[in-house]
C-alpha cells in the first residue's frame, strides 16, 4: 500500500447480501508509522456520497494493543443529505463488522500459537 493507491469500495443497501449496490473510490492518504501506531487512512474522492477521511490503524496504549477507525465524514451529494440518517447508521454499522471481522482474525491467530 503506498500514498495515492485507489480502493474501490462496494455498498450494498440494505446490506444483507442483496439490494442496491453502488461503487466509490477513496484514496490511500497518509500511512501510520508511529512508535505507538501502524495503520493508514484514506480520503474520499469526487463521486462519493460521503466526502471525508477515515483512519484505520493498531496503537500501543495503557499496556494493549487497539485497533481503531476514526472517521469524519459530511453528505457530498444531495441523496446522502436526504438519506444522512440512514447513512449514518450504515457507516456504523460497517464499522461495527470491521471491528468484528478484526477481533475474529486475531482469535484465530491466538489459537494457532
Amino acid at each position: 500500500m503506498r500514498i495515492g493507491d485507489i480502493i474501490i469500495q462496494r455498498a450494498v443497501l440494505p446490506p444483507i447480501g442483496f439490494g442496491l449496490c453502488a461503487e466509490f473510490a477513496v484514496r490511500i492518504s497518509m500511512l501510520i508509522n508511529d512508535p505507538t501506531k501502524l495503520g493508514f487512512a484514506y480520503e474520499t474522492l469526487t463521486g462519493h456520497l460521503e466526502r471525508g477521511v477515515s483512519e484505520f490503524y493498531f496503537e500501543e496504549r495503557a499496556g494493549g494493543l487497539f485497533f481503531v477507525i476514526h472517521t469524519h465524514s459530511e453528505p457530498a451529494h444531495w441523496v446522502s443529505r436526504l438519506g444522512r440518517p440512514v447513512s449514518l447508521a450504515y457507516q456504523q454499522w460497517c464499522t461495527r463488522e470491521a471491528l468484528k471481522h478484526v477481533k475474529r482474525r486475531f482469535k484465530s491467530c491466538n489459537a494457532q500459537t
